[in-house]
């Protein structure tokens, strides 16, 4: 069973060949895809969150944190300005 199509909260992946898995993993919708390793293994500094109907988005690291920012750029003059208005 792989790539079921309502959740992806985390996949694994076992073969002998690590080239043809990790182009696999590529095409996995998953939150997090282990290779030749099991799913309950995570890593404190990782975002952990699932695609699809998993979860409820990623938390944890400051990868997680920009998951759910948008970088914006504001700006404020309030001295004198340089030109004319």
């Amino acid at each position: 069973m792989l790539d079921v199509p309502l959740f992806g909260l985390s996949a694994a992946i076992f073969s002998r060949d690590t080239a043809r898995a990790l182009a696999l993993a590529q095409r996995v919708e998953s939150g997090i895809c282990h290779i030749n390793g099991p799913t309950v293994h995570d890593e404190a500094q990782m975002p952990f969150g699932g695609v699809k109907s998993s979860g409820y988005g990623s938390f944890g690291s400051k990868a997680a944190i920009e998951h759910f920012t948008q970088l914006r750029w504001i700006t404020l003059q309030n001295g004198p300005r340089h030109y004319p208005i």
